[in-house]
């Protein structure tokens, strides 16, 4: 008889653990709270404009690339690439000395790339990148051909911030700036950012940069084509509301909202983790375990305009096509982690959507917010706010507009379609304080652990291991191995190279 597994959250870590493990002879219940799968990653269409929403660039595609890997593993198929500019996938804006530094995911030309703007910070520049890839290729995620390394140089960068080790390195500010820009990316400031979480998160760009022609949207439904195919149970629109144990206090079932009960062996919880035991009956989990999961650190939230810029004739709107761009209004980046409220002046992530429909794609800009700066309606639903909550949401979306015209002259045809606060990504995303990237990957506390007390019980998602597609999804096979008691599936990946 085969193994009843019961997933939690239909987002990508949810949909990889439930495709390896219908491969592996379980019988799969993938169980959404949302109406769709992937409601974070599938992105969205306006005035017939469609919008990325959770997936704008990942690396790991290239010929021997992890995330290629992953997916034929996975018999996930029909995908389109759409490759960014390998010299400059990504351009830094530094508004307070007016540079603009391409930084390029060619990591032959990464050295001679920073150098032309940092001519005299040659040292710095190699022995950043000699230290990034060294951290990198140590890492059996990033790395699976090698073994990890036990190297003093190498587990110094564990507890070491970002910002300490760049204080050592240079006193360049801006070159400071440009090489944490990244932190952006991944929510955690570099004050409390380990040097090798984020030597991960930039190093993973660096066998080329890209995103799916259709976006999110094509990269979900690959997903959904090939769960049917592999028999998976998808539940949506019912999400979990408690967990049933028998008499000897293990797993009996999962409760869905709507009453219905689903008989399992194992569950697998891929939503925040801070929601778990909240699933449970009082005093399933020790009250340190329950304490330490509410007080878990998340990573920042955000504001996003969708907007669109109809007259296509500047050739810089085709540019962002082949670069996103980061607008850095001052070199102080951990000042964009300090409270939300107190920021005037906004760091912008701009990035244009790649569905190719009607010739027109969406434009994204990304900025820092908190959850605190929209207290007054906390208690709201979705669609369903105060009329002082929208005149607030549009002054901010305003003010990201101008923001961007003024650090971006070539946005200034920029017309606002739709938005998100940190309320919307709240209430889409199903976390506490609408996070970007999860529970935050810092120095200042211990990651959740894919493993809990109570047998069958497992966690995983951008929480556990790292943020983005590439993290959530290394952090399905780790568990997934946990699971099945083996070592071999990174093994059975690599076949696949």
């Amino acid at each position: 008889m085969a193994k009843l597994c019961t997933i939690i959250g239909g987002g990508i870590t949810g949909m990889t653990a439930a495709l390896i493990l219908a491969k592996k002879g379980f019988e799969v219940n993938l169980v959404e709270k949302a109406p769709v799968l992937g409601s974070t990653l599938r992105g969205f269409t306006r005035q017939n404009i469609y919008f990325d929403t959770g997936l704008h660039i990942t690396g790991g595609m290239s010929k021997n690339g992890l995330l290629k890997a992953f997916l034929e593993y996975l018999s996930i198929s029909g995908l389109s690439l759409h490759q960014y500019d390998s010299s400059a996938y990504l351009n830094i804006l530094c508004l307070e000395t007016q540079k603009q530094i391409p930084l390029p995911s060619d990591i032959g030309i990464l050295e001679e790339s920073l150098l032309q703007s940092f001519p005299n910070e040659v040292n710095a520049i190699k022995t950043f990148i000699n230290d990034m890839l060294l951290v990198c290729n140590s890492s059996v995620f990033l790395n699976f051909r090698n073994v990890l390394s036990q190297d003093s140089n190498i587990t110094r960068f564990f507890s070491l911030s970002l910002a300490d080790y760049l204080k050592n390195l240079t006193q360049d500010k801006t070159l400071i700036a440009v090489l944490s820009a990244h932190c952006l990316l991944h929510g955690v400031s570099p004050l409390d950012v380990s040097f090798s979480h984020h030597a991960y998160i930039m190093g993973s760009y660096l066998d080329g940069a890209y995103n799916f022609i259709g976006g999110g949207k094509s990269f979900v439904k690959a997903f959904e084509k090939e769960l049917v195919n592999s028999g998976v149970k998808i539940i949506c629109n019912d999400g979990a509301s408690s967990v049933l144990l028998d008499k000897n206090s293990k797993l009996k079932a999962v409760v869905l909202e709507s009453g219905r009960e689903i008989i399992t062996d194992s569950l697998l919880f891929t939503a925040h983790p801070s929601l778990l035991p909240t699933l449970f009956p009082s005093g399933t989990f020790k009250q340190s375990f329950v304490s330490r999961m509410e007080n878990l650190e998340d990573t920042l939230s955000a504001h996003i305009l969708f907007g669109v810029v109809k007259a296509q004739g500047d050739e810089n709107i085709g540019l962002l096509s082949k670069s996103s761009t980061i607008v850095l209004p001052e070199n102080a980046v951990e000042n964009f982690f300090i409270d939300a409220t107190r920021q005037t002046k906004l760091p912008l992530y701009i990035a244009r959507s790649q569905a190719h429909e009607n010739n027109v794609d969406g434009i994204s800009i990304i900025t820092s917010g908190a959850i605190s700066q929209y207290s007054s309606w906390k208690n709201s639903l979705l669609r369903k706010r105060q009329a002082d909550y929208y005149i607030a949401k549009q002054k901010m979306l305003e003010n990201i507009r101008t923001q961007a015209i003024e650090a971006c002259p070539f946005l200034s045809g920029l017309e606002i379609i739709d938005g998100a606060t940190p309320l919307t990504l709240r209430d889409y995303m199903h976390t506490p304080n609408g996070s970007l990237y999860g529970v935050a990957h810092s120095l200042r506390q211990f990651s959740p652990a894919p493993v809990t007390r109570l047998p069958g019980v497992w966690i995983a998602g951008q929480s556990v291991v790292a943020p983005g597609v590439l993290g959530a999804m290394i952090s399905a096979f780790l568990v997934c191995g946990y699971m099945m008691k083996t070592d071999n599936l990174l093994q059975e990946v690599t076949t696949c190279v």
